[in-house]
Protein backbone atom coordinates (compact mmCIF):
# COMPACT_ATOMS: atom_id res chain seq x y z
CA UNK A 1 0.00 0.00 0.00
CA UNK A 2 2.69 2.51 1.04
CA UNK A 3 4.87 1.57 -1.96
CA UNK A 4 1.94 1.98 -4.38
CA UNK A 5 1.03 5.38 -2.94
CA UNK A 6 4.66 6.53 -3.05
CA UNK A 7 5.12 5.44 -6.66
CA UNK A 8 1.86 6.68 -8.16
CA UNK A 9 0.43 9.45 -5.96
CA UNK A 10 3.90 10.53 -4.83
CA UNK A 11 5.10 10.95 -8.42
CA UNK A 12 2.16 13.19 -9.29
CA UNK A 13 2.74 15.33 -6.20
CA UNK A 14 6.46 15.61 -7.01
CA UNK A 15 5.63 17.01 -10.46
CA UNK A 16 3.02 19.40 -9.02
CA UNK A 17 5.22 20.70 -6.21
CA UNK A 18 8.23 20.96 -8.54
CA UNK A 19 6.22 23.35 -10.71
CA UNK A 20 5.32 25.43 -7.66
CA UNK A 21 8.94 25.34 -6.52
CA UNK A 22 10.03 27.12 -9.70
CA UNK A 23 8.45 30.25 -8.20
CA UNK A 24 9.74 29.69 -4.67
CA UNK A 25 11.84 32.71 -3.69
CA UNK A 26 13.46 30.88 -0.77
CA UNK A 27 14.71 28.26 -3.24
CA UNK A 28 16.90 30.88 -4.88
CA UNK A 29 18.39 32.08 -1.59
CA UNK A 30 21.70 30.52 -0.57
CA UNK A 31 22.47 30.40 3.14
CA UNK A 32 25.51 29.23 5.08
CA UNK A 33 23.64 29.23 8.38
CA UNK A 34 23.55 25.89 10.18
CA UNK A 35 21.89 26.82 13.43
CA UNK A 36 19.09 24.30 12.92
CA UNK A 37 19.69 21.01 11.12
CA UNK A 38 17.20 18.19 10.60
CA UNK A 39 17.81 14.62 9.47
CA UNK A 40 15.04 12.69 7.66
CA UNK A 41 15.30 8.91 8.00
CA UNK A 42 11.96 7.26 8.57
CA UNK A 43 12.62 3.57 8.00
CA UNK A 44 15.26 0.84 8.47
CA UNK A 45 16.65 0.77 11.98
CA UNK A 46 19.90 -0.81 10.77
CA UNK A 47 20.64 2.10 8.46
CA UNK A 48 19.95 4.53 11.31
CA UNK A 49 22.48 2.65 13.46
CA UNK A 50 25.08 3.21 10.72
CA UNK A 51 24.40 6.95 10.92
CA UNK A 52 25.95 7.28 14.40
CA UNK A 53 29.45 8.25 13.17
CA UNK A 54 27.85 10.78 10.79
CA UNK A 55 25.78 12.39 13.54
CA UNK A 56 28.80 12.44 15.84
CA UNK A 57 30.86 14.21 13.17
CA UNK A 58 27.97 16.62 12.52
CA UNK A 59 27.83 17.52 16.22
CA UNK A 60 31.60 18.01 16.39
CA UNK A 61 31.56 20.25 13.31
CA UNK A 62 28.63 22.36 14.51
CA UNK A 63 28.63 22.05 18.33
CA UNK A 64 26.19 24.91 18.89
CA UNK A 65 23.63 23.87 16.29
CA UNK A 66 20.28 22.33 17.14
CA UNK A 67 20.06 18.90 15.51
CA UNK A 68 16.62 17.40 14.91
CA UNK A 69 15.68 13.95 13.63
CA UNK A 70 12.38 12.76 12.15
CA UNK A 71 11.57 9.05 11.98
CA UNK A 72 8.86 6.50 12.79
CA UNK A 73 8.12 5.77 16.46
CA UNK A 74 9.90 2.41 16.74
CA UNK A 75 13.25 3.98 15.77
CA UNK A 76 13.20 6.60 18.52
CA UNK A 77 15.11 4.46 21.04
CA UNK A 78 18.08 3.79 18.77
CA UNK A 79 18.51 7.54 18.16
CA UNK A 80 18.26 8.23 21.89
CA UNK A 81 21.06 5.68 22.46
CA UNK A 82 23.40 7.92 20.43
CA UNK A 83 22.92 10.87 22.81
CA UNK A 84 23.57 13.38 20.02
CA UNK A 85 20.23 14.68 18.71
CA UNK A 86 18.48 17.58 20.47
CA UNK A 87 14.93 16.68 19.46
CA UNK A 88 13.36 13.60 17.87
CA UNK A 89 10.09 13.98 15.95
CA UNK A 90 8.32 10.64 15.61
CA UNK A 91 5.61 9.47 13.20
CA UNK A 92 2.96 6.87 13.97
CA UNK A 93 2.89 4.54 10.94
CA UNK A 94 0.32 2.02 12.23
CA UNK A 95 -1.97 2.93 9.34
CA UNK A 96 -2.10 5.36 6.45
CA UNK A 97 -4.47 7.74 8.28
CA UNK A 98 -2.32 8.08 11.41
CA UNK A 99 0.81 8.38 9.26
CA UNK A 100 -0.67 11.18 7.14
CA UNK A 101 -2.03 13.16 10.08
CA UNK A 102 1.19 12.78 12.06
CA UNK A 103 3.51 13.76 9.21
CA UNK A 104 1.43 16.84 8.41
CA UNK A 105 1.50 17.91 12.06
CA UNK A 106 5.29 17.50 12.24
CA UNK A 107 5.79 19.37 8.94
CA UNK A 108 3.82 22.31 10.35
CA UNK A 109 5.98 22.39 13.50
CA UNK A 110 9.20 22.14 11.53
CA UNK A 111 8.21 24.88 9.08
CA UNK A 112 7.80 27.16 12.08
CA UNK A 113 11.30 26.23 13.25
CA UNK A 114 12.81 27.85 10.12
CA UNK A 115 15.21 24.98 9.48
CA UNK A 116 18.57 25.96 7.97
CA UNK A 117 19.66 22.55 6.64
CA UNK A 118 17.64 19.42 5.88
CA UNK A 119 19.34 16.09 5.07
CA UNK A 120 17.00 13.54 3.49
CA UNK A 121 18.44 10.04 3.86
CA UNK A 122 15.48 8.02 2.59
CA UNK A 123 16.36 5.84 -0.41
CA UNK A 124 14.75 7.69 -3.32
CA UNK A 125 11.22 7.79 -1.89
CA UNK A 126 8.88 10.47 -3.16
CA UNK A 127 7.19 11.06 0.19
CA UNK A 128 10.47 12.14 1.84
CA UNK A 129 11.14 14.45 -1.13
CA UNK A 130 7.68 15.98 -0.70
CA UNK A 131 8.32 16.30 3.05
CA UNK A 132 11.56 18.10 2.19
CA UNK A 133 9.68 20.57 -0.01
CA UNK A 134 6.96 21.21 2.58
CA UNK A 135 9.39 21.77 5.48
CA UNK A 136 11.06 24.36 3.24
CA UNK A 137 14.56 24.47 4.74
CA UNK A 138 17.02 27.07 3.46
CA UNK A 139 19.29 24.29 2.21
CA UNK A 140 18.48 20.66 1.51
CA UNK A 141 20.57 17.59 0.67
CA UNK A 142 19.15 14.35 -0.77
CA UNK A 143 19.79 11.33 -2.94
CA UNK A 144 19.47 11.52 -6.70
CA UNK A 145 18.96 8.96 -9.47
CA UNK A 146 17.87 9.33 -13.07
CA UNK A 147 15.63 6.29 -12.54
CA UNK A 148 13.37 8.04 -10.01
CA UNK A 149 11.95 11.55 -10.38
CA UNK A 150 11.83 13.20 -6.94
CA UNK A 151 11.36 16.82 -7.90
CA UNK A 152 13.63 19.87 -7.80
CA UNK A 153 13.67 20.20 -4.01
CA UNK A 154 17.37 19.63 -3.21
CA UNK A 155 20.09 22.27 -3.33
CA UNK A 156 22.70 19.52 -3.06
CA UNK A 157 22.25 16.11 -4.71
CA UNK A 158 24.11 12.91 -3.91
CA UNK A 159 24.22 10.26 -6.62
CA UNK A 160 22.77 7.04 -5.24
CA UNK A 161 24.56 3.97 -6.58
CA UNK A 162 23.85 0.27 -6.02
CA UNK A 163 27.58 -0.31 -6.37
CA UNK A 164 28.63 1.62 -3.25
CA UNK A 165 28.50 0.56 0.38
CA UNK A 166 25.96 2.54 2.39
CA UNK A 167 28.66 3.97 4.67
CA UNK A 168 30.43 5.44 1.63
CA UNK A 169 27.15 6.96 0.45
CA UNK A 170 26.62 8.47 3.90
CA UNK A 171 30.16 9.90 3.85
CA UNK A 172 29.50 11.57 0.49
CA UNK A 173 26.23 12.99 1.79
CA UNK A 174 27.73 14.62 4.88
CA UNK A 175 30.69 15.84 2.84
CA UNK A 176 28.17 18.23 1.24
CA UNK A 177 28.20 20.01 4.61
CA UNK A 178 32.00 19.96 4.74
CA UNK A 179 31.94 17.10 7.27
CA UNK A 180 34.48 14.28 7.18
CA UNK A 181 33.05 11.08 8.65
CA UNK A 182 35.24 8.30 10.05
CA UNK A 183 33.82 4.89 10.92
CA UNK A 184 35.41 3.48 14.07
CA UNK A 185 34.23 0.29 15.73
CA UNK A 186 32.62 0.07 18.22
CA UNK A 187 30.23 3.00 17.88
CA UNK A 188 29.47 5.14 20.91
CA UNK A 189 26.02 3.82 21.83
CA UNK A 190 24.45 3.68 25.27
CA UNK A 191 23.63 0.10 26.23
CA UNK A 192 22.38 -1.92 29.20
CA UNK A 193 23.50 -5.40 30.23
CA UNK A 194 20.96 -7.46 32.14
CA UNK A 195 22.31 -8.52 35.53
CA UNK A 196 21.44 -12.19 35.04
CA UNK A 197 23.58 -12.29 31.87
CA UNK A 198 26.71 -10.59 33.19
CA UNK A 199 28.27 -13.85 34.37
CA UNK A 200 28.02 -15.27 30.82
CA UNK A 201 30.04 -12.48 29.18
CA UNK A 202 31.93 -13.91 26.21
CA UNK A 203 30.07 -17.22 26.51
CA UNK A 204 26.90 -16.21 24.66
CA UNK A 205 25.91 -16.79 21.04
CA UNK A 206 22.95 -14.61 20.08
CA UNK A 207 20.74 -15.89 17.27
CA UNK A 208 18.24 -13.82 15.28
CA UNK A 209 16.13 -15.98 12.94
CA UNK A 210 13.90 -13.03 11.99
CA UNK A 211 13.86 -10.27 9.41
CA UNK A 212 11.97 -7.08 8.77
CA UNK A 213 8.28 -8.00 8.51
CA UNK A 214 8.13 -6.11 5.20
CA UNK A 215 10.76 -8.40 3.62
CA UNK A 216 10.25 -11.91 5.01
CA UNK A 217 12.21 -13.22 2.01
CA UNK A 218 15.35 -12.25 3.96
CA UNK A 219 14.82 -15.17 6.36
CA UNK A 220 17.24 -18.05 6.11
CA UNK A 221 15.08 -21.23 6.26
CA UNK A 222 13.87 -22.19 9.73
CA UNK A 223 14.97 -25.82 9.31
CA UNK A 224 18.52 -24.63 8.52
CA UNK A 225 18.62 -22.54 11.67
CA UNK A 226 17.42 -25.60 13.61
CA UNK A 227 20.47 -27.56 12.47
CA UNK A 228 23.04 -24.96 13.50
CA UNK A 229 21.34 -24.30 16.84
CA UNK A 230 21.36 -28.06 17.55
CA UNK A 231 25.09 -28.02 16.83
CA UNK A 232 25.59 -25.04 19.16
CA UNK A 233 23.63 -26.77 21.93
CA UNK A 234 26.41 -29.37 22.05
CA UNK A 235 28.96 -26.67 22.91
CA UNK A 236 29.46 -24.86 26.22
CA UNK A 237 27.96 -21.63 24.90
CA UNK A 238 24.61 -20.22 26.01
CA UNK A 239 22.34 -19.64 23.00
CA UNK A 240 19.96 -16.70 23.23
CA UNK A 241 17.21 -16.16 20.68
CA UNK A 242 16.29 -12.54 20.01
CA UNK A 243 13.66 -10.62 18.08
CA UNK A 244 10.93 -8.02 18.50
CA UNK A 245 7.36 -8.51 19.73
CA UNK A 246 6.10 -9.10 16.18
CA UNK A 247 8.49 -12.07 15.89
CA UNK A 248 7.27 -13.92 19.00
CA UNK A 249 4.96 -16.39 17.26
CA UNK A 250 7.60 -17.31 14.66
CA UNK A 251 10.32 -17.80 17.27
CA UNK A 252 8.02 -19.76 19.60
CA UNK A 253 7.26 -22.21 16.78
CA UNK A 254 11.02 -22.50 16.24
CA UNK A 255 12.01 -23.20 19.84
CA UNK A 256 9.41 -25.97 20.17
CA UNK A 257 11.52 -28.00 17.75
CA UNK A 258 14.58 -27.85 20.01
CA UNK A 259 15.70 -29.57 23.20
CA UNK A 260 15.71 -27.41 26.33
CA UNK A 261 19.49 -27.23 26.64
CA UNK A 262 21.80 -24.19 26.72
CA UNK A 263 19.09 -22.04 25.12
CA UNK A 264 16.90 -19.14 26.23
CA UNK A 265 14.30 -17.16 24.33
CA UNK A 266 14.42 -13.37 24.87
CA UNK A 267 12.24 -12.52 21.87
CA UNK A 268 10.01 -9.54 22.62
CA UNK A 269 11.58 -9.03 26.05
CA UNK A 270 14.52 -6.73 25.30
CA UNK A 271 14.65 -3.03 24.59
CA UNK A 272 17.10 -1.95 21.90
CA UNK A 273 19.38 -0.70 24.66
CA UNK A 274 19.31 -4.17 26.28
CA UNK A 275 19.76 -5.88 22.91
CA UNK A 276 22.89 -3.78 22.35
CA UNK A 277 24.11 -4.82 25.80
CA UNK A 278 23.48 -8.49 25.00
CA UNK A 279 25.46 -8.19 21.76
CA UNK A 280 28.26 -6.43 23.64
CA UNK A 281 28.84 -9.52 25.82
CA UNK A 282 28.16 -12.07 23.06
CA UNK A 283 30.92 -14.10 21.47
CA UNK A 284 29.00 -14.14 18.18
CA UNK A 285 25.74 -12.94 16.66
CA UNK A 286 24.16 -15.16 13.99
CA UNK A 287 21.49 -13.31 12.07
CA UNK A 288 19.63 -12.71 8.86
CA UNK A 289 20.16 -9.47 6.96
CA UNK A 290 18.28 -7.18 9.35
CA UNK A 291 18.59 -4.35 11.87
CA UNK A 292 20.16 -6.49 14.63
CA UNK A 293 23.06 -7.30 12.27
CA UNK A 294 24.01 -3.62 12.08
CA UNK A 295 23.57 -3.21 15.83
CA UNK A 296 25.93 -6.14 16.47
CA UNK A 297 28.42 -4.60 14.02
CA UNK A 298 28.15 -1.26 15.83
CA UNK A 299 28.91 -2.95 19.16
CA UNK A 300 32.08 -4.50 17.74
CA UNK A 301 30.80 -8.08 18.00
CA UNK A 302 31.64 -10.82 15.49
CA UNK A 303 28.77 -11.81 13.20
CA UNK A 304 27.62 -14.57 10.87
CA UNK A 305 25.01 -13.17 8.48
CA UNK A 306 22.87 -14.51 5.64
CA UNK A 307 22.23 -12.36 2.57
CA UNK A 308 19.86 -13.29 -0.24
CA UNK A 309 17.55 -10.73 -1.89
CA UNK A 310 19.85 -7.84 -0.97
CA UNK A 311 23.55 -7.40 -1.66
CA UNK A 312 26.13 -7.39 1.16
CA UNK A 313 28.23 -5.12 -1.08
CA UNK A 314 25.84 -2.32 -0.03
CA UNK A 315 24.68 -3.27 3.45
CA UNK A 316 27.03 -6.01 4.68
CA UNK A 317 29.22 -5.50 7.78
CA UNK A 318 32.84 -4.59 7.08
CA UNK A 319 35.79 -6.30 8.75
CA UNK A 320 37.58 -9.61 9.24
CA UNK A 321 35.43 -10.74 12.17
CA UNK A 322 32.27 -10.76 10.05
CA UNK A 323 31.44 -13.86 8.00
CA UNK A 324 28.90 -13.19 5.26
CA UNK A 325 27.09 -16.06 3.53
CA UNK A 326 25.93 -15.00 0.08
CA UNK A 327 25.57 -17.05 -3.11
CA UNK A 328 25.37 -14.13 -5.56
CA UNK A 329 23.10 -15.96 -8.00
CA UNK A 330 22.49 -14.60 -11.48
CA UNK A 331 19.18 -13.16 -10.25
CA UNK A 332 20.75 -11.55 -7.16
CA UNK A 333 20.15 -9.04 -5.76
CA UNK A 334 16.44 -8.69 -6.54
CA UNK A 335 15.56 -5.96 -4.06
CA UNK A 336 14.77 -2.85 -6.04
CA UNK A 337 15.67 0.29 -4.12
CA UNK A 338 14.23 2.30 -7.01
CA UNK A 339 10.81 0.86 -6.25
CA UNK A 340 10.64 1.10 -2.46
CA UNK A 341 12.87 -1.96 -1.83
CA UNK A 342 10.29 -4.37 -3.17
CA UNK A 343 11.53 -7.95 -3.58
CA UNK A 344 11.15 -9.28 -7.13
CA UNK A 345 11.83 -12.99 -6.72
CA UNK A 346 11.40 -14.96 -9.96
CA UNK A 347 11.81 -18.37 -8.31
CA UNK A 348 9.26 -20.62 -6.64
CA UNK A 349 11.41 -20.57 -3.49
CA UNK A 350 14.03 -18.13 -2.25
CA UNK A 351 16.95 -19.98 -3.86
CA UNK A 352 19.56 -17.39 -2.92
CA UNK A 353 19.07 -18.36 0.75
CA UNK A 354 18.10 -22.00 0.27
CA UNK A 355 21.47 -22.66 -1.36
CA UNK A 356 23.34 -21.57 1.78
CA UNK A 357 23.49 -24.97 3.48
CA UNK A 358 23.79 -25.50 7.26
CA UNK A 359 26.84 -27.73 6.74
CA UNK A 360 28.98 -24.86 5.45
CA UNK A 361 27.89 -22.65 8.33
CA UNK A 362 28.71 -25.36 10.87
CA UNK A 363 32.17 -25.75 9.33
CA UNK A 364 32.81 -22.05 9.86
CA UNK A 365 31.48 -22.29 13.41
CA UNK A 366 33.93 -25.11 14.14
CA UNK A 367 36.81 -22.94 12.94
CA UNK A 368 35.71 -20.04 15.14
CA UNK A 369 34.67 -21.84 18.30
Amino acid sequence: MYRWLDKHIGSLLCYFFSFLNLFNIKRKITSDSKNKIIILKFYEMGCIVLLQPCLKALRQKYPNSKIYFITIEKNKEIIEMMNIVDNIFTINDNNIFSFTMDILEKIKKLRNENIDVLIDLEFLTRFSAITTFLISAKKSVGFYSRKVFRGNFYNEKVDYSNEKHITKIYKETFKKLDIDVEYKIPFELNYEILENLNEFSGKIISVNINSNAAIVERRWPKEYFIEIVKFLQKTSYKIILVGSKVNEEYVNSFIKLLADKNIENYTGNLSLKQLAGLFKISKLVITNDSGPLHLAYAMGTATFSFFGPESPAIFGPIGNNHKIFYKNLSCSPCVDVYNGKKVKCTKKTVECLNQIKPEEVIEELKKML
